[in-house]
């Protein structure tokens, strides 16, 4: 349980409890500006969005502990054989889903470029944007 997993679980619509989430996920915490956790919040709670968080958590404990369900659900197997194109980025102090677990997908996916990026959280798009801009302008490219 990340602390980033934590402050989503206590996520309970407010301006603060987003703040708190934020700071979990951006490694640059002057990029946590009073307008971005309006809008962030402000996003959470649009008409929809809490029965949506309600499905996805009673999902996820149905899958936590069925284990038919999940066994149904494990792409473990299947992940070695996708050969999609795809590049994957993944922010090296990433408070959410640590870069550990990044490194234990790549061996999963070894036909998908991973590349980690220093001083970047969750969000590696807002934490190094030009460096993503340029990843994807690559692949793309390429």
């Amino acid at each position: 349980m990340t602390e980033g997993m934590k402050a989503i679980r206590a996520y309970n619509g407010t301006e603060e409890s987003m703040r708190a989430f934020l700071k979990t996920i951006v490694w640059n915490k002057n990029l946590i500006t009073d307008e971005l956790v309006k809008l962030r919040n402000d996003c959470a709670n649009r008409p929809g969005a809490e029965a949506a968080r309600k499905t996805f958590q009673e999902g996820q404990q149905r899958l936590t502990k069925d284990p038919n369900l999940r066994l149904k659900f494990d792409l473990r197997h299947t992940l070695p054989k996708l050969t999609i194109p795809t590049i994957c980025i993944w922010g090296e102090d990433d408070g959410f889903a640590p870069v550990a677990l990044g490194r234990q997908l790549e061996t999963m996916l070894p036909n998908i470029k991973f590349h980690y990026v220093a001083n970047a959280g969750h969000q590696v798009q807002n934490d190094q944007p030009q460096l993503v801009a340029k990843l994807m302008m690559d692949f793309l490219a390429s």
